[in-house]
């Protein structure tokens, strides 16, 4: 029977549809020069052959069962070419003159699209073609405690790495009085104006907490650091999603395991607590659940900190005098970066437990004074009684493949540099 086809306009050129039934479809694309169509993918299976013109084609080289989008590759095809369009590939087409593409494929179907077709220069197409590869395969993170001292230094240096989404103070007390809950928060990136919900990120970072080591506000280590800690760790359990929970080396005590303070006490529950919870997850889907123990963190973001728990390196960063305790204790030193590469490394690595967080390689407050130039007065310790003279961490539990990469030298330096600005 003979019939006129069907004429489909679109804003990069047209379609000619001279068949479509349940067995295959076949159209002829008209696609007009600088022009391009969306990038896009479906399950048909699809041919196509140049039937005039020059065309760039964007194709992803797809890996069956892998999330987000593989490798682009960019091929230049002109008249007689043909080339098969593997299913549930990415691909987007750019007419370098005007041109007729003849597509043969299974049923026509709808589908998925990352950007709109339209008219682009070359180079501003395969920009954005290469973005958007970039933009989809970003994780999704959520961090607590951004706007602290280590929270705010991970975003800092991971903001082009992971799509960060963040968790302040004031959500957690929306959370904690109930006025909010986990199934209703939502974050909007900012690029694609994509809306995430909490049960699609895909690593939650917990670094907010109560951390006054000298305080005796049991309700506010309880509620923040133990209450909220807690329905966290239920909700990440829930919806399998990994957590990264910042934990403290000053649960070992002085060296006997006894938590000194009510800090590492409200830390050691939590951390109870996730193990826990862990441990019931089938061995088929594990659930990670990763506690780092920090030893004495010091570095950039600490002006995000309460001024009396800042490192000794920061409160005399521009002094000529440091007072020291008697008695010449030494501390596993670590500088904030690092507790940055061993969080994410705990991630990317899925590595699940307990493990510590430090240099391995203790050092005095002497050398503090050295490195930063300072003459030293000493005077009596009045808090003896909840104080660590030792403190180094144990290179048989620290995560697998990971070490510090500064020593006190170069963190006191980078350090100065940047508050030196």
């Amino acid at each position: 029977m003979i019939k006129k086809p069907k004429i489909v306009n679109k804003n990069w050129g047209g379609e000619i549809h001279w068949t479509n039934n349940i067995n295959y479809c076949g159209k002829t694309l008209v696609l007009k020069k600088g022009c391009h169509c969306s990038l896009h993918s479906h399950w048909k299976r699809e041919h196509f052959l140049i039937q005039s013109g020059n065309v760039r084609l964007a194709l992803e080289k797809r890996l069956l069962g892998k999330e987000g989008i593989g490798q682009i590759v960019f091929f230049d095809l002109v008249k007689g070419d043909c080339i098969e369009i593997p299913r549930e590939s990415w691909h987007t087409f750019y007419g370098l003159t005007d041109s007729e593409i003849i597509e043969f494929s299974t049923p026509d179907e709808e589908s998925k699209r990352l950007f709109p077709s339209g008219r682009n220069d070359i180079s501003v197409w395969e920009k954005l073609v290469l973005e958007t590869q970039k933009n989809e395969n970003m994780k999704t993170i959520l961090v607590t405690g951004s706007e602290g001292f280590i929270g705010s230094r991970f975003v800092d240096l991971n903001k082009d790495k992971y799509r960060i989404f963040t968790l302040n103070k004031s959500d957690t007390k929306s959370l904690l009085e109930e006025s909010a809950n986990f199934e209703s928060l939502s974050w909007v990136d900012a690029e694609s104006q994509k809306t995430y919900k909490f049960s699609e990120i895909d690593s939650v970072f917990h670094f907010g907490a109560e951390t006054d080591t000298t305080s005796s506000n049991t309700q506010e280590y309880f509620k923040y650091n133990c209450l909220f800690t807690n329905r966290l760790i239920d909700e990440c359990y829930g919806n399998n999603i990994p957590l990264i929970f910042s934990s403290s080396a000053s649960l070992y005590g002085s060296g006997d395991d006894i938590p000194l303070n009510l800090y590492a006490w409200s830390k050691w529950t939590s951390e109870q607590y996730g193990i826990e919870k862990a441990s019931r997850s089938p061995s088929f889907n594990k659930w990670q659940f990763t506690a780092l123990r920090y030893f004495n963190v010091y570095g950039i973001g600490e002006h995000n900190k309460n001024i009396k728990m800042t490192s000794l390196v920061y409160q005399n960063l521009k002094n000529n005098n440091i007072k020291l305790f008697t008695g010449k204790p030494v501390r596993d030193f670590i500088f904030v970066d690092d507790i940055v590469s061993a969080n994410i490394h705990a991630f990317e690595t899925e590595q699940c437990g307990v493990f510590d967080v430090g240099s391995c390689s203790p050092r005095s407050f002497e050398d503090i004074a050295n490195c930063l130039g300072a003459e030293i007065e000493y005077i009596d310790n009045p808090i003896k009684d909840q104080y660590q003279f030792y403190t180094c961490a144990d290179k048989t539990k620290t995560l697998d493949n990971w070490s510090a990469d500064y020593n006190l030298e170069s963190g006191i330096k980078k350090m100065k540099k940047y508050y030196n600005k």
